[in-house]
């Protein structure tokens, strides 16, 4: 019939926005949107900004080499390291504004429904409709109660780290499960070493997602690839001992990758929790030898008070990272909660 023929739009969507559905699913619950992610890959390949996005994210990764070897050197100025941090901000919003115009149409046709972006069209099965229903609801869900979030709360900073890193979710996921590390702590570091940006640097060269320092990277390498796993053959596939600092500069896959294996030994050396949490970012000896009173502190949290979290940079950065992880929980059980009310 003439109604068969008629194709109807039903909605549209720009990729990062499925990208950030996409992470709901594979971060914040127990679902695997693998058709999603299917169609994501299909439908964002070969793009008429493909190559202008290409082009920025070369010209990001050139200037965090730069700053990165330029700082490990000799550190910045407080007013000309905050200069360069916004230059690489405002370099990765255009990235981000060049991402978002890629958009993806579902549209249904006779009687199957179709994914169609410029001259590529796939089809959509109703199960994958469906499966992007749901993850979007979950995301509308994790959305609703973020809103409700103080701004500059962990929760609602948390918030901007999620949906920094949903480019990425998916190989962030996987490399909780390969290395054994749980996603909460994953996303605890993600959030205080750069609050999810893929393009980051810090004021003694550390670099991007996980801030990895370059003056040590060297034995971060060496002790990633000891673990012996499914990411160190990543790691190993994809950068050697020479090359490092510029592939991490690049690839933040890799720097996932290391981040995380780096995690996983250092849980290995450490008996406690906190011990390992502060060795990523004091170093393995320090953390092994901190005072009593200040691991008998870290080990009970509670007892941390305001005047040592105003006096003491190691107690900031632990309850920091504890603030990150209570907030990734949070969400995660609000929409669970929600799912099933």
């Amino acid at each position: 019939s003439p109604e068969e023929l008629k194709t109807i739009k039903l909605f549209s969507l720009d990729v990062p926005s499925l990208e950030r559905i996409i992470a709901t699913g594979k971060l914040l619950t127990t679902k695997n949107p693998a058709s999603l992610i299917e169609l994501h890959e299909e439908l964002s390949k070969n793009q008429p900004a493909t190559s202008q996005i290409e082009s920025r994210e070369d010209e990001l990764a050139e200037e965090v080499l730069r700053k990165s070897k330029e700082f490990s050197k000799k550190r910045p100025t407080k007013s000309y390291f905050h200069e360069t941090t916004q230059k690489i901000d405002e370099m990765s919003s255009e990235l981000q504004r060049l991402r978002e115009r890629t958009e993806i149409d579902f549209i249904r046709q006779k009687r199957s429904i179709f994914g169609v972006t410029n001259d590529r069209q796939i089809e959509v099965r109703d199960s994958d409709l469906q499966e992007l229903y749901v993850s979007d609801r979950c995301h509308s869900l994790a959305l609703s109660f973020i809103e409700k979030a103080e701004q500059g709360s962990p929760l609602h900073r948390l918030s901007k780290t999620l949906k920094r890193i949903s480019k990425d979710s998916q190989f962030i996921a996987y490399a909780s499960t390969a290395g054994g590390v749980s996603l909460r702590k994953i996303l605890g570091f993600i959030d205080i070493e750069s609050q999810g940006r893929e393009f980051a640097i810090g004021r003694d060269g550390e670099i991007n997602r996980f801030q990895l320092h370059p003056r040590y990277l060297e034995d971060t390498y060496r002790n990633a690839l000891s673990l012996g796993n499914e990411l160190s053959d990543y790691i190993r596939e994809n950068t050697s001992r020479r090359t490092l600092l510029e592939n991490l500069s690049r690839d933040s896959k890799l720097n996932i990758a290391l981040a995380v294996n780096f995690m996983k030994y250092l849980e290995k050396k450490t008996k406690e929790d906190y011990q390992s949490v502060i060795a990523y970012n004091r170093g393995l000896k320090r953390a092994l030898n901190l005072s009593p009173t200040i691991s008998k502190k870290l080990k009970n949290h509670r007892k941390i008070t305001k005047k040592d979290l105003e006096n003491y940079s190691v107690y900031r950065y632990y309850s920091n990272f504890l603030d990150a992880g209570k907030s990734f929980e949070q969400i995660r059980d609000h929409i669970v909660k929600e799912s099933f009310s």
